[in-house]
């Protein structure tokens, strides 16, 4: 049975197969665990076509809205994944190999302002390698709202910008002290942090419980910076490149910078 790597990763459920049709068999009862203090929750099923385990942690109650987005994120995915999974056709000449999904929910960072959640797993349908699936989940706990890169700026486009320069001298620095980069690698890294909502969809808060935050962790899905061997990309950016641009409600939950 293929053991499915989980790599961070934006990335949409391509899914293929070949063949004649055939009639899934009956799945195993998914299971749930639902009950007040569970660590997690755990929906999962597996046939001859298909294994799939969606892990959920468990949140406290005032993080609700949170809680109902991550459902909500990993129902769409397991409908998107079982859709294709039981409707791909097998071919008698060859060997079929069950498709599967791994998702899992991860708390990354909580200041009391915010709570930071990624999600990342696996879709794999054949192939070399599965599709990486990555989102992010960043709860603001004051106006009880999941928000979006967009939603911290007063102007989207300049803060995108700020943490795009910033986040690109620092990829630079990395991939130069192996070697210079070329012209083609260049524009990859311009084009990976350009001012763009669909380049800053996912992130996190830079924190450990103390709050203010002391920046944002910017989260680069496979290809977008980077070769898919290098898997998701972060770049950490201390609030003092982007806090004068937030939103005032936003301001006061990142550090200030220091003299």
């Amino acid at each position: 049975m293929r053991t499915a790597a989980l790599r961070l990763a934006a990335a949409t459920l391509l899914l293929a197969g070949c063949g004649a049709q055939e009639p899934p068999a009956p799945p195993t009862t998914p299971t749930a665990a639902t009950r007040a203090g569970d660590v997690s929750t755990v929906d999962q099923a597996s046939t001859e076509r298909y294994r799939y385990d969606v892990n959920y942690p468990a949140l406290a109650a005032r993080d609700a809205t949170l809680a109902a987005a991550l459902r909500a994120y990993g129902e769409q995915r397991k409908r998107e994944f079982l859709a294709a999974a039981e409707g791909a056709p097998r071919s008698a000449d060859t060997e079929f190999v069950p498709w599967e999904l791994h998702l899992r929910f991860d708390v990354r960072a909580d200041t009391g302002d915010f709570l930071a959640i990624v999600a990342t797993g696996e879709a794999y349908s054949g192939g070399a390698h599965g599709n990486p699936v990555i989102a992010s989940f960043v709860l603001h706990r004051a106006s009880d709202r999941v928000v979006t890169m967009a939603d911290l700026f007063a102007d989207a486009e300049e803060g995108e910008r700020a943490l795009g320069d910033y986040a690109r001298r620092e990829l630079v620095a990395r991939r130069a002290a192996a070697r210079p980069l070329d012209n083609a690698e260049l524009r990859w890294l311009r084009d990976g942090t350009a001012p763009r909502p669909e380049n800053y969809a996912v992130f996190a808060i830079d924190g450990d419980g103390a709050r203010p935050a002391r920046g944002l962790v910017l989260i680069f899905p496979p290809y977008q910076v980077a070769p898919y061997a290098d898997g998701a990309v972060e770049v950490a950016v201390p609030a003092s490149v982007f806090r004068e641009l937030l939103r005032p409600a936003f301001r006061g939950a990142f550090e200030k910078a220091t003299q």
